[in-house]
């Protein structure tokens, strides 16, 4: 028996930002830029009933999208101007150049990704359930600060008329993807399936893996992406029953790449430790 559904989504942005352009001597100018892309997004989800109706394969397979962070899409720039080089018109010697952390880029397009799905269900007793599912996720963009060339038509020359309006910058951009990819474990087990005096006592409990891998830069090596951890796992033991319940959880994440605020609010990538949090 199968069920499931097929459909798409069409997504249209129209994104702009106005921010200052703030200038090493401390003079600024507002600007705004911006982009319009769209992005077609289609989706099937499958569920495939044995003919024991216990038994569930569910397949899935779509392209998914998130948008960067607001402080990645500011218009707010840093920059600097240089009027000794102001007669140059070669872009390796630009009068011209921005960078720092606090610099957004509004024309930043979203994460892109494609991902598949597979998962075995198996239901027993009344509330019985375990479930094997394994995914994998193809990054097809990456958001990271890159060296570019950026138009600083606007910026404040001061009285200085410039021959080249281009410069490098290090700002956030669209760069090569990488792999998201795991499997996870889950079962909840009501006890009374063991003995009729357990009744109202059980166990809900998952085990995940996960593995991430980004190349920032050619010929860099690559890295996890932050925020994910290699190993995660979840137990809760609990009683519930006559209108009372009483739990006791325990979850775990082993050590990942941590995304924090350093010095001067900007981001750095900080191994951040395992912690394991119980709660009651």
């Amino acid at each position: 028996k199968l069920t499931g559904n097929i459909g798409a989504q069409y997504v249209h942005t129209d994104q702009s930002s106005t921010g200052p352009a703030i200038a090493s001597n401390g003079t600024f100018r507002l600007r705004t830029d911006g982009a319009k892309y769209y992005n077609f997004l289609p989706s099937a989800n499958l569920i495939f009933t044995m003919p024991n109706e216990d038994h569930k394969i569910r397949m899935a397979a779509s392209r998914q999208m998130a948008r960067a962070r607001p402080d990645q899409l500011s218009a707010l720039s840093t920059f600097s101007f240089n009027p000794a080089f102001a007669n140059n018109t070669s872009i390796d010697f630009s009068p011209w150049s921005a960078g720092g952390d606090g610099n957004g880029n509004p024309k930043l397009k979203p994460w892109v990704a494609d991902a598949v799905d597979a998962t075995y269900e198996f239901y027993f007793a009344d509330a019985g359930y375990f479930a094997l599912n394994t995914y994998y996720k193809w990054l097809k963009t990456y958001i990271y600060n890159e060296r570019q060339i950026l138009d600083f038509t606007g910026f404040d020359s001061g009285t200085v008329t410039p021959r080249i309006f281009q410069g490098y910058s290090n700002l956030p951009a669209n760069g090569n993807g990488g792999d998201i990819y795991g499997f996870e474990l889950a079962l909840s087990l009501p006890f009374d399936i063991i003995s009729e005096r357990l009744d109202g006592f059980g166990l809900t409990s998952s085990f995940g893996y996960t593995k991430t891998s980004i190349q920032p830069n050619p010929g860099d090596p690559a890295q996890p992406i932050p925020g994910f951890s290699k190993y995660t796992s979840q137990a809760t033991f609990y009683y519930d029953k006559d209108g009372f319940q009483a739990r006791i959880s325990a979850n775990h994440r082993s050590k990942f790449l941590a995304e924090v605020t350093g010095f001067g609010q900007s981001r750095a990538l900080r191994m951040g430790k395992g912690e394991t949090i119980y709660d009651a």
